[in-house]
């Protein structure tokens, strides 16, 4: 699996993930008033790739710490998508990401989705 393979998987679990979360309280609940929160999930996404290419690319980088740095990729999909469907859960509330909120004052939730992912 290439750099680009696996930037592209991450970029598509988070997409998936925020699909998700965004979709599964609707569906689940029926027709209520509705909750916003905002996640920086671009940005949370972003830091998780720097880190794993930067190891991936890095001369002084072991085959085996490359291995697990693609693994770690591969399964950070995966990871997201359960934070961010349990933060909405816990939240009762639609999760947004940011780019998405033009105007209004909506609950940012970033810290804690950084925090369910062991980020700091």
């Amino acid at each position: 699996m290439t750099t680009r393979s696996a930037v592209m998987l991450c970029l598509v679990a988070a997409t998936l993930a925020f699909l998700i979360a965004l979709l599964v309280p609707r569906l689940t609940n029926g027709p209520r008033a509705a909750r916003y929160a905002v996640v920086d999930l671009t940005g949370v996404v972003a830091r998780v790739q720097e880190e794993n290419v930067r190891t991936i690319t890095s001369a002084s980088t072991g085959e085996a710490a490359k291995k697990q740095a693609m693994e770690r990729a591969a399964a950070f999909g995966n990871q997201v998508n359960a934070a961010v469907v349990n933060l909405s859960q816990e939240c009762d509330c639609v999760i947004l990401m940011r780019e998405a909120v033009i105007a209004g004052a909506v609950e940012d939730l970033t810290p804690l989705l950084l925090a369910k992912l062991n980020l700091k």
